[in-house]
C-alpha cells in the first residue's frame, strides 16, 4: 500500500460484495488471512462445494480487484435442550421479554442465521473491515430485506476471534465450552 490513508469506511464505500458463483468459469482470486490455512483453504477449495449443495452461501468483498474478505452464512437453529434450558433461558430472557413477553421462552428452538466463516485478508486486518461486515449483515437481517425469520445471529467463534465477536455485541451461549477450540456465541437481532 502507498501513503494513502486506508480506512474501513473508505474501503466499504468503493468495495463490491459478490455472491460466490458455482459456475466453473467463476475465478476465485487468491486469499490469505493468515489463519494457519483453514479459512484460506475453505475459500479456495471448498466454498463452491458448500454452496452447490446448499449448505452455506459465500459472499466475497472485493476492493480494487482484490479479495479483501469473505463471509459465509447459513440457516441455523438455536436449540435449548432440557439440560441447558435454565442456563440459556436466563441469558435470552433479557433480550426477548421486552418485545414478546415470557411465552416465547417456552420454545425449545429459536430461528437463527449462522456466520460460518468471516475472514479478512491479512493485508486488511485490524482496520475495522470485520466490524463493517458484521454491521452490514446485521442491518440486512434487521430490516425489511430479511427474507427469512431469524431472531438470532450465531457463530462458533474460534479462540482467536472470540474477543472480536464479544466487542461486537455477541455473547457466550454457554459457560461449559470455555476450554473448547471454539465458543458458541449469539447476538439477538431485536
Amino acid at each position: 500500500m502507498n501513503n494513502e490513508r486506508i480506512t474501513s469506511e473508505s474501503i466499504f464505500n468503493s468495495a463490491k460484495i459478490i455472491r460466490l458463483s458455482i459456475d466453473p468459469d467463476f475465478i476465485i482470486k487468491p486469499f490469505n488471512c493468515d489463519s494457519g490455512g483453514d479459512f484460506d483453504d475453505f475459500f479456495c477449495n471448498q466454498a463452491k462445494h458448500y454452496q452447490k449443495y446448499l449448505l452455506q452461501v459465500t459472499y466475497i468483498i472485493e476492493y480494487k480487484e482484490e479479495t479483501i474478505a469473505y463471509y459465509t452464512v447459513s440457516n441455523d437453529l438455536l436449540r435449548v435442550g432440557i439440560d441447558k434450558k435454565r442456563e440459556v433461558r436466563s441469558k435470552l430472557k433479557g433480550n426477548i421479554t421486552n418485545s414478546f413477553g415470557y411465552t416465547i421462552l417456552d420454545r425449545q428452538t429459536f430461528p437463527a442465521v449462522k456466520i460460518g466463516v468471516l475472514a479478512v485478508s491479512k493485508k486488511y486486518q485490524n482496520i475495522g473491515i470485520g466490524t463493517k461486515i458484521l454491521d452490514f449483515l446485521l442491518f440486512g437481517f434487521k430490516n425489511n430485506t430479511n427474507k427469512t425469520g431469524c431472531l438470532f445471529v450465531t457463530v462458533d467463534g474460534v479462540k482467536e476471534s472470540v474477543g472480536f465477536y464479544n466487542r461486537n455485541g455477541f455473547k457466550f451461549l454457554l459457560e461449559t465450552d470455555t476450554n473448547a477450540n471454539s465458543r458458541q456465541m449469539y447476538k439477538c437481532l431485536l
